[in-house]
């Protein structure tokens, strides 16, 4: 595996961040021309949102790990009468962080879309890892728009449980979330909670994580 010092993980993050500001600032210009002769078109047969995912991370800031917030903003395209279900078409992407509440993250979101010329957009969705703070961010700021728990969080609490259910078989831990994903993905929550809900571990630490599970899916069952 890959071993990295206290010293070395500040070094690695600080110049994948100097990459990506370099890497946003030559595409900006770019998107912006995109999006905005795509909207000058008026193109009927395609449908336009904006797609927001929010989380939250630890960063290593002024010479310290600090929490940040942070988002991912995405302009979609979307044929209006596809024949098959598609995931569209990318044109334009935003990325935002701020070390503060999570107004403040709102405020900067606002700030970025006006900037971007994108306001004419609507937001089509928020995308988040399950935590209370996104949803209420949502709620009060774009009511109504779809709330997704995006599928890589998902998978990442599926994993962290399954490992203490298999804790010496990595092949059972892997088909146990790979059906569990599977019964996400096609809409049988309700499937997933009642198996999980008949466990009966005997391991304290399983029970609780199996607990928290069970409370984590049913908060965001509808998303």
């Amino acid at each position: 595996g890959v071993v990295l010092s206290s010293r070395g993980a500040p070094r690695i993050i600080d110049r994948t961040a100097q990459d990506l500001q370099q890497w946003q600032t030559g595409c900006n210009p770019q998107e912006v021309a995109a999006v905005a002769d795509a909207l000058g078109v008026g193109d009927g047969a395609a449908e336009w949102r904006v797609e927001i995912a929010m989380d939250g991370v630890m960063a290593h800031i002024d010479g310290r790990w600090q929490e940040a917030k942070v988002a991912t903003m995405l302009v979609r395209r979307l044929e209006a009468q596809a024949e098959e279900p598609t995931l569209g078409a990318v044109l334009a992407r935003r990325y935002v962080g701020v070390l503060g509440s999570a107004e403040d993250l709102v405020a900067r979101i606002t700030q970025v879309i006006r900037e971007a010329g994108w306001e004419r957009i609507s937001i089509g969705e928020i995308l988040g890892d399950g935590a209370a703070w996104i949803w209420t961010v949502a709620d009060a700021h774009v009511p109504g728009v779809r709330q997704t728990l995006d599928s890589y969080h998902l998978s990442e609490h599926l994993y962290a449980f399954a490992q203490l259910l298999y804790p010496h078989e990595p092949a059972g831990a892997k088909a146990w979330v790979e059906q569990n994903m599977g019964a996400f993905l096609t809409d049988r929550l309700g499937d997933v909670l009642s198996a999980l809900k008949r466990m009966r571990p005997w391991e304290t630490a399983v029970r609780k994580a199996l607990a928290q599970l069970i409370g984590d899916v049913e908060r965001n069952r509808s998303r």
